[in-house]
């Protein structure tokens, strides 16, 4: 891959790194109207970030190995899964699961559960946010957004070193 692609690339990377900076901090903020806003966008700008990283498909499989080769980002990364993102991105399907279920109950976006009990395991609630572990569940998948936001601003870092390194 050529520095000018290269380049392109990690300005992507740089931009995702500012939208999940973004939502992270209205997520801080406590406001739940937001706050289920910047849950859901957060795991898009992520999302994008895995998708540039972990493609798979052909010769955007090879611009991958490039880019994580180029950020060291190992293989292993958290990111390559995309569980959450397809949680959110196929809520219509997991709706229609949960909808047709016997053990369905309450389906509340602006939900909170007590301070400190973390992931509601529990069928009865489609999605819900706690607040002071950072944890998103949505049709019990899980998602630390707060880990998601800091690994993104990481990546874009790396991004904006790489660049520089590029145009030096």
């Amino acid at each position: 891959m050529n520095d000018r692609d290269l380049t392109l690339y990690l300005s992507e990377i740089e931009e995702q790194r500012t939208f999940a900076d973004i939502a992270w901090k209205e997520i801080e903020t406590n406001k739940p109207d937001t706050q289920w806003y910047s849950n859901q966008t957060l795991p898009v700008a992520v999302a994008n970030v895995s998708r540039l990283l972990w493609s798979d498909m052909g010769d955007n499989a090879e611009r991958g190995r490039e880019l994580r080769k180029r950020l060291s980002i190992g293989d292993d990364h958290p990111f390559k899964s995309g569980d959450m993102r397809n949680a959110f991105e196929h809520s219509d399907q997991r709706l229609d699961s949960w909808v047709a279920s016997a053990e369905r109950g309450f389906h509340v976006g602006g939900m909170y559960i007590e301070p400190g009990r973390g992931a509601l395991d529990d069928s009865r609630f489609g999605r819900h946010f706690d607040r002071d572990t950072g944890v998103v569940t949505f049709n019990r998948q899980n998602c630390d957004v707060g880990l998601a936001a800091s690994e993104a601003h990481m990546f874009g870092q790396k991004a904006t070193k790489v660049v520089k390194e590029i145009e030096d």
